[in-house]
């Protein structure tokens, strides 16, 4: 889900970053190929970039906006209609 709405809004400035939460870097590379993802990923083998955010658990969510701003936060799976509601209005602009 998150992988197509990277492609469908990616000229209207949608980035998306993956950060794998407490696995070496083998473990996440491993996930990244078996779950196709095309977006960039980054390992977070201490966990200290996600306490800095302030995951209180996984997998969890974010969207920031061109400022920097948390403007929306999800705990649990991504789904469309989390897509809809926050991110789309977020990133694409109406027409």
């Amino acid at each position: 889900m998150i992988r197509d709405a990277a492609t469908r809004w990616e000229d209207d400035g949608l980035r998306v970053l993956g950060i794998n939460f407490r696995d070496n870097a083998t473990t996440a590379r491993a996930f990244v190929d078996s779950a196709g993802l095309t977006f960039p990923s980054i390992v977070d083998a201490d966990g200290s970039l996600s306490v800095e955010w302030g995951i209180t658990g996984i997998p969890q969510s974010f969207v920031v906006d061109a400022d920097g701003v948390i403007v929306a936060r999800r705990i649990g799976p991504i789904t469309a209609e989390w897509i809809d509601s926050d991110v789309r209005p977020v990133v694409v602009a109406p027409r």
